[in-house]
């Protein structure tokens, strides 16, 4: 009977596989520990873009925005006052 690491196997077609297998197991080489990836560097955070100030009012307004779009502002209709 074949031996391998101590434990007894037939010599059956299935023990002499079991033995084979066991075998094989021993001298397998163990595995390399899988080597560390380096530290990312963390990520900054972009900088925000802003938009232009662009009817000069000093803030940025829905007006900035529409007239960055290229929506042009209706002319308001004049009131006339009833007498």
């Amino acid at each position: 009977m074949p031996m391998v690491n101590g434990k007894k196997y037939s010599y059956t077609p299935k023990g002499i596989a079991a033995a084979k297998k066991a075998k094989a197991k021993l001298k397998a080489k163990p595995k390399a520990k899988p080597k560390a990836k380096p530290k990312a560097k963390p990520k900054t955070k972009a900088k925000k873009k802003k938009f232009p100030d662009l009817n000069k009012d000093g803030k940025i307004t829905r007006a900035d925005i529409l007239k960055g779009r290229g929506v042009k502002a209706k002319a308001k209709p004049k009131r006339t006052r009833k007498k």
